[in-house]
């Protein structure tokens, strides 16, 4: 028998399971939107895109600057014609500081061994300028840049660039090399909740510059700086190097056949060049370069008080001596009050006018060489400085001068002397490794240590051939009264000996300072003594020789009993 339904109920029926089937669709959806969706969203990776003017932080022609893989925040570049221009103080901050520009001019100028360049808002290559300014501030091309620099460029900018950016990259610079497994995506951050920045396909390569625990930092071929998950990231056994892009021409040095033994001879006036014979003699005939201090700075304008004598060269000539005579700015009161040697050296006319009366001089006189000793230049004049011996350097070796510049231990405060350009164009640099003590500062004017710490630090910056050290002749006579006050008086070695004798001042050597030192207290009145001798001077002299360098010198001659240079000679 069949039983029919009726039509109504099946429909009831029909309807209850509709309704039950929207309800568990409403529940499903609650249940996603209140525990699984988030649970999702958490888990899944952003598909968000940086706004990459935001992220280059970068508009119209303004060009975001990389330098060996770190973003430069504090100056944008920009582009014109195709060409980037760099702020000039970021070029010379961290790409070549051998460009030297005086903005009283707005000339750009740069040295090489045989020949200065100068540059102007003129100069242009290829139709293009090589200088720009904006808002007052100087921008060099990039052209200019890497026809002088070990600089590896890679640049993005090009009308379609969403972001303008360059990467610059030191010569040599290495880096770890790693390829991606699969596609994958470059965020800003260590995060997969992060913004991407940019995509990769399975199997590109990219420069890793910093692994994590999870995620990298890496360098895309197309101009982005982000992270990678290290799922997602294959390495090789290998390292990218970036390559040396120029080489800067290398000055011949005019170096001597064997060790320098320079001696100085103080000369005030003329009849002093009268005695050279006599100094010459008191050396047993060991040095080999006498430098008389004929060329004293008397004035703000660069003026030269000229000590200068034909029959002295000749003489000297005649006992194999060669003569680099001195210029200098602190034996006339001009020089020290007067002359500004920033202002003077950074003035182009000045400086160069300087220069060629002192190749004037030399070709007129038949000098073999100059030593420049210019002291107490200050820090901001350290730039133009460092340009006038640049230049001058030019001219001694287009004349077979040669070039000895004089400077301190070196130390931070006077890092301006800048001896690696000194080591790059002069011929030999001086280091006075003397006055350790001076003013109200009682000791000794030259300690071991401290002249083993003047060699060693010179010789990071001065090959060792090129490293001239000279050691004191002379002692400070120290004496402080029962108020504090302190004075010295300096003597040269034989008179010291003398005063210590005189005084009946009792001497023992002192390991700490490498030298014999006394006192004696009288009156309230303490006298010291940290006395230079043969025995001081032998142990300054070993360092001389177990570093090899190119030589010594003494301050001054006159100063010193015979005996001295049997210890002093380096090449008996």
């Amino acid at each position: 028998m069949t039983v029919n339904i009726p039509r109504s109920r099946k429909k009831r029926r029909r309807n209850s399971f509709l309704f039950m089937f929207f309800m568990f669709i409403v529940l499903a959806a609650l249940v996603y939107w209140f525990f699984a969706g988030p649970l999702i969203e958490r888990w899944l990776p952003s598909t968000e895109h940086k706004d990459l003017n935001e992220w280059f932080e970068v508009s119209g022609d303004e060009v975001r600057i990389y330098l060996d893989h770190e973003a430069v925040m504090d100056s944008e570049a920009f582009v014109s014609d195709g060409e980037i221009y760099l702020p000039f103080e970021f070029v010379y901050d961290n790409i070549n500081s051998r460009f030297y520009y005086n903005a009283n001019e707005r000339l750009l100028s740069y040295t090489l061994p045989d020949g200065v360049i100068d540059i102007n808002e003129s100069s242009e290559t290829d139709g293009r300028q090589l200088l720009s300014f904006r808002d007052g501030i100087l921008y060099v091309s990039m052209g200019l840049v890497t026809a002088y620099s070990d600089i590896y460029v890679d640049s993005f900018v090009s009308a379609d660039e969403a972001a303008k950016r360059v990467f610059l990259a030191h010569g040599g610079l290495s880096t770890d090399q790693g390829y991606a497994k699969r596609n994958t995506q470059v965020r800003v951050s260590a995060d997969k909740k992060s913004e991407i920045l940019t995509e990769l396909d399975s199997g590109e390569s990219f420069k890793l510059t910093d692994r994590m625990t999870n995620w990298s930092r890496v360098v895309t071929d197309d101009g982005f700086v982000g992270y990678v998950n290290n799922d997602h990231i294959a390495t090789q056994a290998e390292r990218y190097v970036y390559p040396d892009t120029y080489t800067e021409p290398e000055a011949v040095h005019q170096l001597l056949d064997e060790k320098v033994v320079l001696g100085f001879h103080a000369v005030s006036r003329m009849d002093a060049n009268a005695h050279l014979e006599a100094l010459y003699e008191g050396t047993g005939g060991s040095i080999n370069v006498i430098s008389p201090t004929w060329l004293q700075i008397s004035d703000a304008d660069g003026n030269l008080a000229d000590f200068s004598s034909s029959s002295y060269i000749e003489q000297a000539h005649a006992m194999g001596l060669q003569v680099w005579p001195v210029v200098d700015n602190v034996s006339l009161e001009g020089g020290i009050s007067e002359f500004k040697s920033g202002e003077f050296f950074g003035n182009t006319e000045k400086r160069r006018g300087f220069i060629s009366r002192l190749i004037s001089l030399a070709l007129q006189y038949d000098y073999d060489g100059l030593n420049l000793d210019l002291e107490s230049i200050p820090t901001e004049a350290g730039a133009a400085y460092t340009q006038f011996f640049r230049e001058l350097s030019v001219e001694c070796r287009k004349n077979g001068l040669v070039l000895c510049v004089d400077s301190y231990v070196p130390y931070s405060y006077n890092s301006h002397y800048n001896l690696p350009e000194q080591g790059v164009f002069a011929d030999y640099s001086l280091i006075m490794c003397y006055d350790e003590h001076t003013g109200s500062d009682v000791g000794p004017v030259a300690s071991a240590e401290f002249t083993e710490f003047g060699i060693t630090e010179s010789l990071k910056s001065v090959p060792a051939e090129q490293l001239i050290i000279a050691v004191p002749l002379y002692t400070r006579v120290w004496t402080t009264t029962a108020d504090g006050s302190v004075s010295s008086t300096a003597m040269g070695m034989t008179a010291a000996s003398q005063y210590v004798s005189d005084n009946g001042i009792l001497l023992e050597w002192d390991d700490e300072t490498g030298s014999y030192y006394g006192e004696t207290e009288a009156d309230g009145v303490t006298t010291q003594v940290w006395l230079e001798d043969v025995d001081s001077l032998e142990l300054k002299t070993s360092y001389i020789r177990t570093n090899n360098v190119g030589g010594l010198a003494v301050w001054r001659l006159g100063f010193e009993p015979e005996r001295v240079w049997t210890v002093l000679d380096l090449n008996e």
